[in-house]
């Protein structure tokens, strides 16, 4: 009997201290959370790590209130849809009112530019071949304009036709048709022009031809930060060419780029082993990290396994292409 009324106790004793508990931990000493963020309509997650439970709550305004929070240690986790989540420890303590600062950042997305491919019409084809038969080698331009060579004897005399003038650039050697190349320099009205293994810059601001010094395959050429310089992007790497002082320098950092403020937006490749391991990274894929040379701040903002071919800015838009695709890259 005594040990019945011994156990009863123990149990009464029991039910009592978790009642205690109950009440201590959630209800009469409990906390209030408040989050402030810089978006609406998201959501707030606590876990508690020393109950191993969890609960939620949508939030539709910047600053959302959480009332009767038991005082445990959570992991906190704040998100929201297109956005990087956000996960922070906190302690919270009873009676007392937490307030948690919270900036979510978009999430960087690669989204597919759709370019549409108008059919040649016939008219448009009538013209097209009166073009080539007139012109030794024609080629229209990005800014309302377009590149023909004129055959004199051994040589070809380069023109600018605009709608308002045309101007004769040059004079060069003569070189097979399927050997002459005249492409945009992406970012500026400069021209990038091949003519068999000699490669050249055509200045529109200088109104001049300055012949490159480089012997290795050309994928394409962009603008720089300053009028004179250029990046032109090899088989090799990239490297920084400057016009008035026909100097060239190698870029080792990236193989490709493009400058965002104080910022560099560079690719390093999924095959750039030892590039990955000098910017302790170790994510696989093509990567795309955005780095600050003064500060040396690094940070993966996407990883893929799409081929990228080139990366530039196309007016306020930084736009990648892979293979036949082109993407425009956002959030960065």
């Amino acid at each position: 009997m005594l040990r019945k009324l011994y156990a009863l106790f123990i149990l009464i004793w029991a039910i009592w201290a978790l009642v205690l508990a109950y009440l201590y931990f959630f209800v009469y000493y409990t906390a209030t959370l408040v989050v402030n963020t810089n978006v609406t309509e998201y959501t707030v997650e606590l876990f508690s790590k020393s109950t191993a439970t969890k609960f939620s709550k949508d939030c539709q305004d910047e600053i959302c209130i959480i009332t009767d929070v038991s005082p445990f240690e959570y992991n906190i986790t704040v998100s929201k849809s297109g956005y990087n989540p956000q996960v922070v420890p906190v302690k919270i303590t009873s009676r007392r009112r937490e307030e948690l600062y919270i900036n979510l950042e978009k999430k960087v997305i690669l989204e597919p530019v759709i370019l549409i491919d108008y059919p040649e019409t016939m008219q448009e084809k009538v013209v097209r071949i009166r073009e080539e038969n007139r012109y030794y080698a024609s080629f229209n331009l990005q800014n309302s304009g377009k590149m023909v060579f004129e055959e004199l004897g051994d040589s070809l005399k380069m023109i600018l036709q605009t709608p308002e003038q045309e101007i004769t650039i040059s004079e060069f050697p003569k070189v097979p048709k399927s050997e002459v190349l005249v492409d945009d320099i992406s970012g500026s009205d400069d021209l990038y022009i091949k003519l068999w293994k000699d490669t050249f810059i055509y200045s529109s601001s200088q109104k001049s031809v300055h012949k490159l010094p480089y012997q290795i395959v050309i994928q394409y050429i962009k603008k720089w930060r300053v009028i004179e310089e250029y990046i032109v992007v090899t088989e090799k790497g990239a490297f920084i060419y400057n016009s008035w002082e026909s100097t060239s320098e190698f870029q080792y950092l990236f193989r490709d780029y493009v400058y965002a403020g104080d910022d560099i937006i560079g690719i390093i490749y999924k095959d750039e082993i030892k590039k990955k391991e000098n910017f302790d990274l170790s994510e696989w894929g093509n990567l795309i990290l955005r780095y600050n040379p003064q500060t040396k701040n690094r940070k993966v903002i996407y990883n893929t396994q799409e081929a990228i071919d080139s990366i530039k800015w196309q007016g306020e838009s930084v736009i990648l292409t892979a293979w036949e695709n082109t993407f425009e890259l956002k959030n960065f």
